[in-house]
């Protein structure tokens, strides 16, 4: 509200389908146990649509409704699959522009006159003669080094915290990077409609390759193998502006991502069909996009940083007055206002802060915190 909602946050909400019986039950009992930790309520849809609310921004639902047969969910999202069986859509969920919001929030910092922007890169953490944080070196793009003072100093660097904690001479963390890929494609046949929430397919995908193809990929060895057989779900698309976001995060798992980070990202070549022929089998329509006649669309991505328990790290680490915030993995745009938030309590020395916020700490046992 304070915005007028300049990063055009929505509540579309997140539309998980399924053709499988087995994977149906599951999430309904997924569902029950969010709303019994708060999530809101559980709302059944078997024989009408008549309780079914749609989405209002104004009067925004939470919890789950759940909808049941193809009839009733094609009422819903005419453009699926008539295999879709059961819909689970999860109300208070959405999506929001990353880069908008972060121009909100910086200019938000300008505005306090408190805030230098200095573009270079940091060469040196420097501390005093009792190892407390007293300020950095850095290097400009002239090649000039300067040297700024600080008492405190927050290594938010992303993919390459691990890097930054080389330099600043702090223990590595217990982090990986993890490839991740989207296509945007230029939806000019109308297949997803813009009013869409996000939407996800459940189970696992086998491709129908050609002979030809299975030739293709048994060629290419183990790795590309692995694409004959059934993939997991998870593949998904939203509206992204005037065009559409398709996501699929399985397909560039085998990826290796080294430490340092390479200097230029390698996406699998095959990605852009892959996708489209998996996201098919939710929205047949898609399948039109495969002649390639009308087929515009870009593949980019960069890297998910994550923990092994997909817990964000965010507190004191290496020297004193030196934090860090990171590894939030797929959620970080959802995490970064907190987290920079829990940053600041720590830099102003909150003693009140709650106990939870132990557990974000580098090298916590979590056996030993309790919430």
């Amino acid at each position: 509200k304070e915005s007028d909602n300049y990063f055009l946050m929505n509540r579309k909400g997140y539309a998980f389908l399924t053709a499988d019986k087995n994977q149906a039950k599951t999430f309904v009992d997924y569902t029950k146990t969010i709303a019994q930790n708060g999530g809101g309520d559980i709302r059944y849809h078997t024989k009408n649509l008549d309780q079914y609310q749609k989405n209002d921004e104004s009067k925004p639902l939470d919890g789950v409704d759940i909808i049941e047969g193809y009839s009733l969910i094609q009422k819903i999202l005419p453009f699926v699959t008539p295999n879709a069986i059961s819909l689970f859509h999860a109300r208070k969920c959405g999506w929001l522009s990353a880069q908008q919001l972060g121009m909100w929030l910086y200019n938000k910092a300008k505005e306090t006159q408190r805030m230098s922007f200095f573009q270079g890169s940091l060469k040196k953490l420097l501390t005093d003669d009792k190892g407390k944080v007293s300020g950095v070196v850095v290097c400009k793009k002239n090649s000039e080094d300067v040297h700024l003072p600080c008492r405190y100093f927050v290594n938010s660097t992303g993919p390459w915290i691990q890097e930054t904690n080389r330099v600043i001479g702090a223990p590595p963390l217990p982090i990986q990077n993890e490839l991740h890929a989207k296509v945007v494609l230029s939806d000019q046949l109308g297949v997803f409609p813009s009013d869409s929430p996000m939407t996800i397919w459940l189970d696992p995908i086998k491709i129908d390759w050609t002979s030809e193809e299975i030739e293709y990929f048994n060629e290419l060895g183990t790795e590309s193998k692995r694409l004959l057989d059934p993939l997991p779900g998870g593949i998904h698309f939203r509206p992204y502006g005037n065009s559409t976001l398709l996501l699929w995060e399985c397909v560039h798992s085998d990826v290796h991502v080294s430490d340092p980070l390479p200097e230029k990202i390698e996406f699998h070549s095959y990605y852009p069909e892959l996708i489209l022929r998996g996201i098919s089998v939710m929205v047949p329509k898609a399948k039109e996009y495969l002649n390639g006649m009308n087929m515009k669309l870009s593949v980019d991505g960069g890297y998910y940083t994550k923990t092994k328990e997909n817990r964000p790290i965010i507190g004191p680490h290496g020297h004193s007055g030196a934090f860090v915030c990171g590894a939030f993995s797929g959620y970080g745009i959802m995490a970064a206002p907190a987290a920079g938030e829990l940053i600041a309590e720590y830099i102003a020395g909150n003693p009140n802060l709650f106990n939870y916020t132990k557990a974000f700490v580098a090298g916590s046992d979590l056996s030993l915190i309790h919430i």
